[in-house]
């Protein structure tokens, strides 16, 4: 455990970090369609993102202040609907409606199916979120909690798996080691994929 990051565990950080990531991707194309472009649900969203994180992988901050935030799942721990349901699942079909609710769970159904065609083992370290607050951004602390992550893949030898929505974050993750290792574009939108993998 690297002490120069801090790691989210108590009820009072959850929500935290989860202000922080709603801030993040509060204008994010992606987040927006899920939410059905009702902003106020976004919250909602990554509460329940954060909540399976803490309970099933790791959530870090770049420090006590969190500035940035990431959460990582171990794939030998596979996350499923009643997992799911025990972080809260079933409160978020009743905050988002039955359509948001359907496209969550749409594009959960996606990228399950994109990790396992990519990802041929279970042996992997997943970053499933990762946002800066944005007064922040621009400051290397995504990349720091990045780097981080690099130390224990290698110590492990285990790859890093993750999706992007955006062109320039295919940029930022290709300068820190990452390849393309495919692209899709994500049913009934616009919005492309990107799935990118660090070797160690």
């Amino acid at each position: 455990m690297d002490r120069s990051l801090y790691y989210v565990l108590s009820k009072n950080d959850i929500s935290k970090v989860t202000d922080v990531l709603t801030k993040a991707f509060d204008e994010d194309d992606l987040i927006n369609y899920l939410v059905n472009y009702r902003k106020k649900k976004i919250k909602h969203f990554f509460n329940l993102l954060v909540k399976i994180g803490v309970r099933y992988g790791q959530v870090v901050g770049t420090s006590a202040n969190l500035e940035g935030v990431a959460i990582w799942l171990d794939s030998n721990i596979p996350i499923g609907l009643l997992k799911e349901i025990r972080c809260g699942g079933l409160s978020l079909l009743y905050r988002l409606g039955i359509k948001s609710f359907k496209r969550c769970m749409d594009l959960d159904t996606l990228v399950s199916q994109l990790h396992k065609k990519h990802m041929d083992t279970q042996h992997y370290i997943y970053l499933i979120e990762i946002g800066v607050d944005p007064i922040y951004q621009g400051k290397g602390f995504a990349s720091k909690l990045l780097k981080n992550k690099f130390n224990d893949s290698e110590k492990e030898s285990l790859p890093i798996f993750l999706e992007t929505q955006k062109q320039e974050n295919v940029s930022l993750y290709k300068h820190l080691g990452f390849k393309v290792i495919d692209e899709v574009v994500i049913p009934k939108t616009n919005i492309d994929e990107w799935c990118m993998v660090r070797y160690p």
